[in-house]
């Protein structure tokens, strides 16, 4: 039950960085987070951050309209290719 307890201020803090209010909403995320890791309810946690690919979408699709947004998107698909790659080296 703390799991869920700690789920609103994981998510208070992930729309404080789609705000861009970054000086509280790192130090926040960290400390929920870390705190909501803590209680090892895995099924919770996974959900609470399951969260961000919402507003993500809903960011992409915003962006791709404006002028300038290819820009926006060309990045996320570069940064998106470059996380699933395998950088680690095969043993």
């Amino acid at each position: 039950m703390q799991a869920i307890g700690y789920a609103p201020g994981v998510i208070a803090s992930l729309l404080l960085i789609y705000q861009r209010k970054w000086l509280w909403a790192r130090p926040c995320l960290t400390c929920f987070s870390a705190l909501q890791g803590g209680t090892l309810h895995l099924q919770v946690v996974y959900y609470t951050f399951d969260q961000r690919r919402i507003p993500y979408f809903v960011f992409i699709s915003s962006t791709a309209g404006r002028k300038g947004g290819e820009v926006t998107v060309i990045g996320m698909a570069i940064a998106a290719g470059a996380a699933s790659s395998d950088s680690a080296p095969s043993r």
